[in-house]
């Protein structure tokens, strides 16, 4: 009887390295589930490979990059829910973003003719009282007397 072998790694047959563990299934995968809505890490885990190797291929496989672009943006769309933000943020139109968004428009134009129960009352108008005569001095002091703790001339810093 012989004893099992360690699992040896795979080369490539002109013997340059290793298989490359990213080949076009894989990136296939990864592009379809970054388009489906996950995240860079997920759609690396789903395709079998590290961030890194993810990262690694944008420079070595030709168009790869803008095709990563492009299923981020297809993944972004597809991780927010419709409603009125994807409406207004997004531009989505379709029947479940228009109508929420109608919808919130003209609950919030309802709200802003109807006057709210805590909104302010107007103040009272107070009259003012007449303006002083220029000829009578204040009447909190005698027209001889300075205001008190102020000399009449300051002195400068000097500058030593």
């Amino acid at each position: 009887m012989t004893a099992p072998q360690p699992a040896r790694r795979r080369y490539r047959s002109d013997g340059r390295g290793r298989v490359a563990l990213f080949d076009t299934a894989a990136r296939e995968l990864y592009l379809k589930t970054r388009a489906d809505g996950a995240t860079q890490a997920e759609a690396a885990a789903a395709a079998g490979v590290a961030v890194r190797t993810v990262r690694d291929a944008y420079t070595r496989v030709p168009g790869f990059r803008d095709a990563e672009k492009q299923a981020a943006v297809a993944g972004r769309y597809a991780r927010l829910p419709h409603g009125e933000s994807r409406y207004t943020h997004l531009g989505c139109r379709c029947p479940i973003c228009t109508v929420a968004a109608d919808t919130a428009r003209v609950e919030r134009r309802r709200r802003a003719k109807t006057p709210t129960a805590t909104a302010r009352k107007e103040a009272p108008v107070v009259p003012l009282p007449p303006p002083p005569d220029p000829d009578q001095p204040p009447p909190h002091r005698a027209p001889d007397q300075a205001t008190p703790g102020s000399p009449e001339v300051f002195p400068l810093a000097r500058a030593s």
